[in-house]
């Protein structure tokens, strides 16, 4: 009977750590940035707090927050995904890789099934890539729309900082990317 529970607990186990790359990439790429518009909103006064909090208490608004971070996260991504093929390609062509981004995450998924470490990296870079584009969007959704009040030098500095951390990004997935492969075509010989 303790065999049984055991393969459970394992099994279970394995499950949880199959999620955890995902989850975690969501709250990188999605959530953060989510939050980050939201806040910024509410904020600047174009949403007000009480729409957001759902009468569950301290720990239940802050779920509710959570959730609809990763709901803002989500869309954010539909904008950032278009700037991601821009920018990505742009980076990728100057690194001579091909343009296709379509084939990033099938070179990501290859590498982590040869080493689940590098391929653990990889992911967290793509999502910190992804968080970038996602911040840029959210940073123009609130700074176009109210550039009459904004102290134009700090929006101008603020946007310039998320698009060089998008564009930065990418090349250092790219590269890094291009550098595993290169140790996996090395150690496949």
């Amino acid at each position: 009977m303790s065999n049984m529970g055991e393969g459970v607990t394992q099994e279970g186990a394995g499950k949880l750590a199959e999620m955890i790359p995902t989850f975690y990439y969501d709250i990188i790429a999605r959530v953060l940035p989510g939050c980050s518009l939201l806040s910024a909103l509410m904020w600047a006064g174009s949403i007000r707090s009480e729409v957001l909090p759902v009468n569950a208490g301290e720990f239940g608004n802050a779920i509710a927050f959570l959730a609809a971070g990763y709901i803002v996260g989500m869309l954010l991504s539909i904008g950032s995904g278009a700037l991601m093929y821009v920018t990505g390609g742009l980076v990728m062509r100057h690194l001579g890789a091909p343009a296709d981004l379509q084939s990033v995450w099938t070179r990501i998924d290859a590498i982590g099934s040869q080493d689940s470490g590098a391929g653990a990296i990889l992911s967290k870079m793509a999502a910190e890539a992804t968080m970038f584009h996602n911040l840029l969007v959210a940073f123009a959704i609130v700074t176009i729309p109210l550039w009459s009040r904004v102290h134009k030098p700090l929006a101008v500095l603020g946007l310039a900082a998320t698009a060089i951390g998008s564009v930065s990004r990418v090349h250092l997935l790219m590269s890094r990317l291009s550098g595993f492969e290169a140790v996996a075509s090395r150690s496949s010989r």
